[in-house]
């Protein structure tokens, strides 16, 4: 399980020999993931909006079946207007991944990780929850969900106040293999890598970066193109956003293996 946060995850990473292990994972692998991936007639969107002008808490559920192993939700609230634009992180801004199993990241907090029964055993063609939380606040915010390569969703919202429509999302991410010399599979990637970009929406984007030497493995690495560049090593990710169009960067120098196949996603802003 990954989880990242702006202040930091923990996760294991031991510097090691690791030929043994990138054997074994370039035997595992039959295809080479593409470089960039991103196809909106693939993807479902859901706006869940505030009636009237009070702030509201929101929880509820989001319900579905991944129907390939590239399958993946994601769901974050965004405030503001124009170049004041942001991420709202009082939302539990969260990306579920499918394949062999489902694997979450969460990106407010430090939070926790939950533990494998509840959420690394799903298989493509099973339904996998994903919780819609404010965590007890109160939000102005618009609340956005992404769903790629999904089957039979069901969107249940528990606390009142709330409408939802649908909207046209884009979202794109690059595989592990596309930046290095390495192989991809059952969400696990082994080998080196070195970075890669993608371009952010025009309207702004958030854009989600770790490397992948989790598991075992060194290295570290920079994402670019927001206010700042962010730090990463194998241990810690980075997450940043930016109300304006921009081109999001890793530069990275790893060696190792860890969960997760898509170390750069970006996730664009929708018109206001």
């Amino acid at each position: 399980m990954e989880v990242a946060s702006r202040n930091g995850g923990i996760v294991t990473g031991i510097r090691a020999s690791l030929s043994a292990v990138v054997t074994a994972g370039m035997l595992l692998a039959a295809t080479v993931v593409p470089a960039a991936k991103a196809a909106d007639e693939r993807m479902q969107g859901w706006m869940l909006t505030r009636q009237g002008s009070a702030s509201r808490a929101i929880e509820g559920l989001f319900t579905s079946s991944g129907v390939s192993e590239d399958a993946r939700v994601h769901m974050m609230a965004l405030t503001g207007r124009g170049a004041q634009r942001r991420v709202d992180y009082r939302f539990t801004t969260t990306t579920v991944s499918w394949g062999v199993d489902a694997w979450a990241q969460f990106h407010a907090g430090p939070v926790e990780s939950p533990g494998c029964v509840a959420a690394c055993t799903v298989p493509v063609g099973v339904p996998q929850n994903v919780w819609i939380s404010s965590q007890g606040r109160a939000i102005s915010s618009r609340v956005y969900i992404y769903a790629y390569d999904v089957a039979d969703p069901e969107l249940t919202i528990d606390t009142p106040g709330w409408t939802v429509k649908r909207f046209r999302p884009s979202m794109r991410w690059l595989s592990s293999t596309a930046g290095g010399d390495g192989v991809s599979a059952a969400h696990t990637s082994v080998g080196t890598y070195r970075g890669g970009q993608l371009a952010g929406g025009s309207f702004g984007s958030l854009a989600m970066a770790h490397l992948p030497c989790a598991n075992r493995g060194y290295g570290t690495g920079t994402l670019s193109g927001g206010r700042r560049p962010w730090k990463m090593s194998c241990e810690v990710g980075a997450f940043e956003d930016l109300p304006r169009k921009t081109v999001w960067r890793v530069e990275a120098d790893t060696v190792g293996w860890g969960y997760g196949t898509a170390p750069l996603i970006v996730v664009d802003f929708p018109p206001e």
